[in-house]
Order: structure tokens, then sequence, then C-alpha cells
């Protein structure tokens, strides 16, 4: 018998010269948060070397519990934040983290979820991360977690985290 395996997408649909927005969704499609990342630097050549938001792709997802970031997050947000939630096997990168922060000033290359958007921001961060998190970290233990990061075309907008259904959209080509 295989291991359980949670299926979650990271389905981005606007990219500017200064963010990438995306809505975070279950495997049924359910908005789990709203997503703040830095710019993708092909919108911006110039930039190449600058913090990017992570290629296209599936990627495993990991507990982290050592190292710089966890205990910073800990410090900085309290004993809950010290076990992290890792985007792991991205090319050429290392340590990209989903945890709490509202604009992209906050982010290195990770993910900031939240609640809702204002602005250029995302906010509720910190209930968007317990939130993923009491999904994320449960189903680490029981089997497998995987994040497929993909451009969308939203069909009817977002709606609110937690609703009974959120436009999950369909895949761009």
């Amino acid at each position: 018998m295989s291991a359980a395996v949670l299926a979650l997408t990271l389905a981005r649909y606007e990219h500017s010269a200064v963010l990438t927005r995306g809505l975070l969704l279950d495997s049924d499609g359910h908005l789990l948060a709203y997503t703040l990342e830095d710019p993708d630097p092909t919108w911006m050549a110039e930039h190449a070397a600058a913090p990017r938001c992570i290629p296209h792709g599936v990627y495993p997802l990991r507990a982290r519990h050592a190292g710089r970031w966890p205990g910073i997050l800990a410090r900085r947000f309290g004993a809950a934040f010290g076990t992290s939630i890792e985007v792991a096997d991205v090319p050429g990168r290392e340590a990209i983290l989903i945890h709490p922060g509202n604009r992209t000033a906050d982010t290195r290359g990770c993910i900031l979820p939240g609640l809702g958007v204002d602005g250029d921001a995302v906010t509720s961060s910190r209930a968007a991360w317990r939130r993923i998190a009491g999904r994320v970290l449960p189903a680490l233990e029981r089997g497998e977690v995987r994040l497929r990061v993909a451009l969308f075309a939203v069909a009817d907008g977002p709606r609110q985290p937690g609703g009974p259904s959120a436009a999950a959209g369909r895949e761009a080509s």
C-alpha cells in the first residue's frame, strides 16, 4: 500500500515587475490562501539575479525544523512558527519556504500566504500560514505532500479562503 499524497496547487494569476500573485488550492480546488511572491525575472530581464518566484513545476513539500529560517520565524512570530514548510528540489535554489509575511519586502524568493489581498500585499498572513500548516504538517506525517506551481487563468476571480468552492480556473497554455 502506498502512502497518502496531498496535492496542492499554486495557481498564479498575476505577474508584474514587482510581484507575483496566486491562489493556493487544495486537492479539491478549495482556496486555502492567496499568495504573494517575488516577481518572475523573465518579465524583467535586467533583474535576472534578483530574488524571484520559483519556476513552474511540481515540488515536494517538507517540514523544516532546523536551520536559520525556522529559528528566525519562531523568534519573530512565536514558537508555533518554528517548523517551516519548505518547497524542496527547486532547481538551483534552497530554503524556499511558505511563511508569514505581507509584502514582497518580507521575502527573498519564498511564498507568502494571506487570507485576503490589499493592494500589493496579502493580509492575515499568520492565520493563513496556520491554516496551511494545519493541513500540510499532519499530511507530511502520514505521507507525501506535493505542490504544483502553474500559471492559471482564473475563470471567476478569487473567492474568500475556506468558502464552499474557489475558482480553480483553467491552466493557461
